[in-house]
């Protein structure tokens, strides 16, 4: 994965962005149809994507496979590729993680002063440059007033921008810098296709990877089927005696993520 870095929008990331957001802020969050199958293999790698049908039937899959370490690597450059189409188009602010996208997006009112701090962080970023850690790509620095880390996966160089007068528009739309038909149409340009039925529309909260971020009331919250799949892991977990290192990983996982919404204290 070292050698594949790319952008993951995660935990802190978002809980960084959502936490500077100026009141009225809403959030919508999309995930790409057919991920992976949209980045076509290297006739030099389709040896690698045999598949075993029967005994007298093979085929070869000429798209990255979903579970091949590689492939996270090749498709985020991809994805990485559209997340910094829709930046330069002042479409945001915007994290991703895999083919979930999270989509933030501000009140005209505070257009103007959001921008300005979005050049201070790009100030703050710019004297360190980009990051490296693994296979992730990030831009951060430790704020001089406040002392802590602050991190994104964009430098913000590029100011948001004013697209409420583009096309006709729900009188709540002319609110806010952007909607989801601006989205549509810069990703139908670069070729993204959305999941329809997995659109969670602009609202104040949104499911972003398993928790339920209520961008008013600035609570996260674990969603109920993360919560549910999790209390039967620990359910399971209990009623053995014994466990293989596989059981120990897989509930340090599930527990690790819970605890990004857990009270600290």
């Amino acid at each position: 994965m070292n050698n594949f870095p790319t952008i993951w929008g995660k935990f802190s990331v978002v809980y960084q962005l959502i936490a500077h957001l100026p009141p009225g802020s809403e959030a919508a969050t999309r995930d790409i149809a057919e991920a992976y199958r949209m980045v076509p293999l290297h006739p030099s790698q389709w040896p690698a994507g045999v598949v075993w049908v029967s005994d007298s039937l093979f085929c070869i899959d000429t798209c990255t496979a979903f579970r091949a370490a590689p492939s996270a690597g090749a498709y985020g450059h991809v994805t990485d590729g559209g997340a910094e189409i829709f930046w330069n188009k002042g479409l945001g602010p915007l994290e991703k993680w895999v083919d979930n996208h999270i989509f933030l997006r501000i009140r005209l009112e505070f257009l103007e002063q959001y921008n300005t701090y979005r050049k201070e962080w790009n100030w703050l970023f710019a004297n360190e440059g980009m990051k490296q850690t693994g296979g992730h790509i990030w831009f951060g620095a430790v704020c001089p007033d406040t002392g802590k880390l602050e991190e994104l996966s964009e430098d913000c160089s590029k100011p948001l921008q004013d697209h409420s007068q583009h096309m006709l528009r729900s009188e709540h739309d002319k609110l806010f810098t952007f909607c989801l038909q601006d989205i549509d149409d810069t990703s139908e340009v670069i070729g993204i296709i959305w999941e329809r039925l997995k659109d969670q529309l602009f609202s104040t909260s949104t499911l972003y990877i398993g928790f339920i971020w209520d961008i008013e009331l600035r609570i996260i919250l674990l969603s109920p089927a993360k919560v549910n799949k999790y209390l039967v892991t620990i359910h399971k977990w209990r009623k053995r005696h014994a466990h293989v290192l596989q059981d120990v990983q897989e509930l340090y996982g599930k527990l690790l993520h819970a605890c990004a919404a857990a009270p600290q204290g």
